[in-house]
């Protein structure tokens, strides 16, 4: 221990005196080991960290998959529940799904998201209320008294934490809700579930075709999800018996829950930890070199200390502590740097990394710095001490003061440092350039929608309103006249649902002639829209748009799209056809015109077979308005909001947000990590620069007498010029054939990532060649050129 103390107050001396040396070796590790722990941090919390529940490692999802569709993983129906009781594999299972209500708050109305949760489901996640109580079997059944949950955050934000909110009744969608409980602080179930109510209150649930609910389940002790998948398709088989029309030839898919919260995040995120982890290697390789060249100049130090009776472990010892505390300090400051990241990176990565909100620095994350610090001290002090202790100290010694040069396996040890972290940055490189172009080609691609110009904002009646379809019909006609005559409104259309809001709504059709066969129903996305959407949306349409005509007594008319219509009327014009949707009176509609595409689910999923019907003649009670204004969209929304208050000032206007906005929020998840591998990149290519660089200067430094002969026997500087920045190409060419090899292998585990651009584009890769090249070329060239320019006469002089 006294040895070690005594080392390690030299290495503080030595570094103190090299203060360049040590900043630059300092910030090198900063950066590496920082973003190393900032990026870990996420892949921590979203991959590694279990979820905040008991036993989260037995909750599972559960789904039911349509005929020959096993990927496709549907929502499960109320009734169904039913059945799914006295499982000896699950502990039990709860279904829920997303609610929404309205209040006054400030003197305006506002709406909160929930949850609406079937019996068991705080049971099965082992949640109880941190103050009151939860639902009682009375409150979970269909016409059962109104009571509510409330998150804490709900509580505290909006009650000001009242602990006399129990028993209050509230007014919630002009209804009256009893408070009955107020859960603990931290993560809700469902992800931002503000309260919770019970599923018995809504009638829609009741059929078993109404595949509306998310099914949530515990695994039972030594029970596994084969057991469970197996367990369920039994009784999935049984209700096939009994209901064949909803549930013939469907399957059963139970996956971990902590897998379908994750969803396709941990393929991003585990190639931005690769790349944090080559530029931390390559910050190594920089950082070795500086302490090669180091201590090529302390050869005389380590000689003497040799000479008067310092064992070889002595002197490792020596470097080592001196390697420890640089990577200790550069451990520190990356840390602080990461913390400040992590802040940035929970607001940019808000909507598009799940548990976003829960990512930080916890113990496992620093006890994974805390490794990482002692195995980059070991690498970049075990690199140049071996070196070190190749060399004959002796021979040092017996050569007084003299500068020794370095030697040339030192030479080529740094030379393969160089070389390798070139490799990196091409790699780095490449897969940064071939995701740009990814983004660029779906940043291109038409979306079926002129995005420019619009706002979209949801309006929901409340429930007693909403049973009146004719109620319902009148207040949305007269809701578009309103906001048509609001000054700087074009146009104006309402929608069930809006391209590119990823929201699913399928239903069945037949076609005229079809045969019934339970199991094999046609399907497609079905959406009731007003007079005025196409047109507001720029969605072109063959034939004729709906009009007012097109009421509840008018002619059952329909629209489709041109994916619809190429897949079930691919060798006749389809205006004028009929077939039979399974809502809106499940009657045979003609079809009067043909509608564009329209991207639904992201810009990268093609158009799905999609038909629209009159608003009028399938009264939907919620819906989105969408509105094309003259002037700056977002400008409208207080008038929009007083022509809505006009009518009903009991509705909040929710989900505001412009069509440009909802384009740009498909590609927030590609963008996010084609910018921060853009970064690292950046950073890798940056570094590998100055690698190159560094060395070719220290080569050049130590062969100045050589270079200085040379040009006293005529060679010219144009010579020395090439022979000095032809080293560094060689060593950079070497290193940008092994980058472009990796390169490919690194676009393969990329392909899932790419949309449009080829694993091995030869663009990207062209571009990465030449990018590498030219930044080679720039780090030879400055000490080439310096090299150049020797005096001879000064050289040969001090010789």
């Amino acid at each position: 221990m006294d040895t070690l103390v005594q080392d390690l107050r030299y290495a503080i001396r030595t570094l103190r005196a090299s203060p360049l040396f040590t900043l630059a070796v300092v910030a090198t590790l900063a950066l590496g080991i920082g973003a190393n722990t900032a990026i870990f941090s996420v892949v921590n919390t979203v991959l590694l960290r279990p979820l905040p529940y008991p036993e989260p490692d037995r909750l599972v999802r559960i789904f039911e998959t349509p005929p020959g569709r096993p990927d496709d993983l549907r929502s499960i129906a109320h009734p169904t529940l039913d059945d799914w009781t006295n499982l000896r594999s699950l502990e039990g299972i709860a279904l829920y799904g997303p609610t929404s209500l309205t209040f006054a708050s400030n003197g305006r109305p506002r709406q909160v998201s929930g949850a609406s949760i079937s019996q068991s489901f705080f049971a099965i996640l082992r949640a109880k209320p941190a103050i009151g109580r939860a639902f009682t079997p009375e409150e979970y059944r269909p016409g059962g008294p109104r009571a509510v949950v409330l998150s804490d955050a709900l509580w505290r934000d909006q009650f000001g934490a009242d602990p006399q909110i129990l028993e209050r009744s509230l007014l919630l969608d002009g209804e009256s809700f009893r408070v009955v409980g107020v859960m603990a602080p931290g993560p809700a179930f469902p992800p931002g579930a503000a309260f919770w109510t019970t599923t018995g209150l809504d009638g829609e649930y009741n059929a078993r075709s109404a595949r509306h609910l998310s099914a949530l389940g515990r695994l039972a002790p030594g029970a596994s999800l084969a057991t469970a998948t197996q367990e369920l398709e039994m009784v999935e088989r049984r209700l096939a018996e009994r209901f064949p029309k909803q549930y013939t030839s469907y399957g059963i898919r139970v996956m971990e829950l902590r897998e379908r919260i994750v969803g396709a995040a941990g393929t991003p995120l585990l190639v931005l930890f690769a790349a944090v982890g080559a530029i931390l290697l390559i910050a190594c390789a920089n950082v070795s070199n500086l302490v090669l060249a180091r201590a090529a100049g302390r050869g005389r130090e380590f000689a003497i200390r040799t000479a008067i009776g310092a064992s070889s472990g002595r002197v490792r010892q020596q470097v080592i502590v001196e390697s420890l505390v640089l990577a200790a300090a550069g451990a520190t400051v990356g840390v602080l740097a990461a913390s400040w990241a992590l802040d940035v990176f929970r607001v940019l990565a808000a909507d598009s990394v799940p548990r976003a909100a829960e990512i930080s620095l916890d113990g496992r994350v620093l006890a994974a710095t805390a490794a990482l610090t002692v195995l980059t001290a070991l690498l970049v002090g075990l690199i140049p001490l071996s070196r070190i202790l190749a060399d004959d100290l002796h021979t040092q010694l017996k050569e007084g003061g003299r500068q020794q040069t370095t030697t040339r396996g030192h030479t080529r040890l740094r030379s393969g440092l160089v070389a390798g972290q070139t490799a990196m940055a091409v790699m780095l490189l490449a897969a940064a350039g071939l995701l740009i172009r990814s983004l660029d080609r779906l940043s291109s691609v038409d979306s079926g929608v002129e995005t420019e110009g619009v706002l979209s904002f949801n309006i929901a009646l409340l429930p007693a309103r909403a049973e009146n379809t004719a109620y319902v019909v009148s207040f949305f006609r007269e809701l578009r006249e309103r906001l048509a005559a609001v000054p700087g409104v074009a146009s104006v259309g309402l929608a069930s649902r809006v391209p590119l809001s990823g929201d699913d709504h399928s239903n069945s059709f037949r076609l005229m002639g079809d045969v019934p066969v339970p199991g094999r129903e046609r399907s497609a996305q079905d959406r009731a829209v007003s007079p005025g959407y196409f047109r507001t949306l720029g969605i072109p349409v063959r034939g004729r748009d709906f009009t007012e005509a097109d009421g509840p007594s008018g002619l059952p008319v329909v629209i489709v799209n041109q994916t619809f219509a190429r897949r079930y009327f691919p060798e006749v014009d389809p205006i004028g056809q009929q077939f039979i949707p399974s809502r809106a009176g499940n009657v045979p509609r003609v079809i009067v015109g043909v509608a564009g595409d329209t991207r639904q689910f992201g810009l990268d999923t093609p158009a799905e077979p999609e038909f629209y019907i009159p608003h009028a003649q399938d009264p939907w009670p919620w819906l989105s308005v969408l509105v094309r204004s003259t002037i700056e969209p977002r400008g409208l929304v207080p008038a929009l909001e007083q022509a809505v208050w006009s009518l009903d000032p009991d509705l909040p206007l929710t989900a505001v947000r412009t069509m440009n906005e909802m384009r740009v929020a498909t590609l927030a998840a590609r963008r996010l990590n084609t910018l921060l591998l853009s970064i690292f990149a950046a950073v890798a290519l940056a570094l590998a620069v100055v690698g190159t660089y560094a060395v070719m200067a220290n080569v050049v430094a130590e062969r100045t007498r050589e270079v200085g002969i040379r040009l006293a026997l005529g060679a010219r500087p144009a010579e020395v010029l090439r022979l000095v920045a032809g080293r560094g190409l060689r060593v950079g060419a070497l290193g940008a054939i092994l980058g472009l090899g990796g390169a490919l292998a690194a676009g393969q585990a990329l392909r899932r990532l790419l949309f449009g651009v080829s694993a091995t584009d030869p663009i990207t890769l062209s571009a990465v060649a030449l990018v590498i090249g030219a930044a080679v070329l720039l780090a030879s060239y400055l000490p080439a050129r310096r090299a150049a320019r020797v005096d001879p006469i000064i050289t040969l002089r001090a010789e």
